[in-house]
């Protein structure tokens, strides 16, 4: 099964679960379903799936009178780009809105557009700054078992959150969970996810990064070593707690964020790191950010395996930890 569809059906059925629910957006009912993210989405009974203009600022202002109303509903964006035409109500509304403790959910699914044809639009992959406008829960879906966490624990929860698909992974495959995989955050967040558990190194994959994560998770494996593997799915994080207990048991850290933003996620976990006085050899492995990005360019983010292997000292003779 493809990602898209995964995404999908993870969606399709946590709606169904509600007997009332609410999804609109444009051409969410209609042409392409925003290339398949809402195809047959739940209609009927106490279901409504509602093709609307463009009017991102309303749209939103609608949602928030939805959930005040007790309503549970959904907001299916085309790109993140437009949420920018609705920064007003996001913020401002969300604001006066979260006092009240609504009990019913709305929730925006948008797509990034992260592939780097669109030029100027796939520039704008910074969930992390949409999160910090108004301490605002988002969180990025990189992988299957992530979507079902996620989209179990806050598709159609109370309250509000932005939650955020990949263009670029919609056509690749997705695995199934693992037995071992669980989620790490506060209550049920699904905000840390653990996909391994291994001694030698720390693997944290923020925003899409996963794939890039996975493929250096088998690379260390190919060397004779392990390593634990997390996806930092959702922002802001309650509680670093348990990558700090890995990264200070493995003695090494490897952070993989693709976001193209200068408020990287990465930090606040370098910054923990700091905090607590954890020994550790760090690798960073971050984007560049330039004038390129704006350009229609094929979007890459390739990792030099052996540079950061040179980086943290890893090789197959070490052992656990410094």
């Amino acid at each position: 099964m493809t990602y898209l569809a995964h995404v999908n059906r993870c969606i399709s059925q946590a709606i169904a679960a509600r007997p009332c629910f609410v999804s609109f957006g444009q051409n969410v009912g209609a042409g392409s379903h925003l290339s398949g993210l809402t195809r047959n989405l739940p209609s009927g009974g106490g279901h409504r799936v509602l093709n609307m203009p463009n009017c991102e600022n309303a749209q939103v202002g609608f949602g928030f009178g939805l959930m005040l109303q007790g309503v549970d509903c959904a907001f299916f964006c085309k790109q993140l780009d437009f949420l920018l035409l609705a920064c007003d109500q996001i913020v401002n509304t969300w604001n006066m809105v979260r006092l009240r403790r609504p009990s019913a959910s709305f929730t925006i699914v948008c797509i990034v557009v992260d592939s780097g044809f669109e030029g100027p639009q796939s520039r704008l992959n910074a969930l992390a700054d949409f999160s910090s406008l108004a301490d605002i829960a988002v969180f990025s879906v990189s992988n299957g078992p992530d979507a079902e966490a996620i989209i179990d624990a806050h598709m159609v929860a109370p309250g509000f959150r932005i939650i955020a698909v990949s263009q670029r992974l919609f056509s690749s495959g997705i695995s199934p969970a693992k037995a071992d995989f669980s989620t790490v955050g506060t209550g049920t967040e699904a905000s840390m996810l653990r996909h391994e558990t291994g001694d030698h190194a720390t693997i944290a994959a923020f925003n899409f990064a996963y794939p890039q994560a996975a493929a250096i998770h088998r690379q260390i494996q190919e060397k004779g070593l392990t390593a634990s593997l997390f996806s930092i799915a959702g922002l802001p994080v309650a509680d670093w707690l348990p990558m700090l207990a890995d990264a200070k048991r493995t003695g090494r850290l490897i952070l993989i964020d693709d976001s193209r933003s200068r408020n990287r996620a990465a930090d606040g976990l370098c910054a923990a790191i700091a905090e607590a006085g954890i020994a550790c050899r760090i690798a960073r492995l971050y984007r560049t950010i330039d004038e390129q990005d704006i350009r229609p360019h094929a979007d890459r983010f390739s990792i030099d395996f052996e540079e950061l292997c040179r980086t943290i000292d890893l090789s197959p003779a070490q052992n656990p930890g410094m």
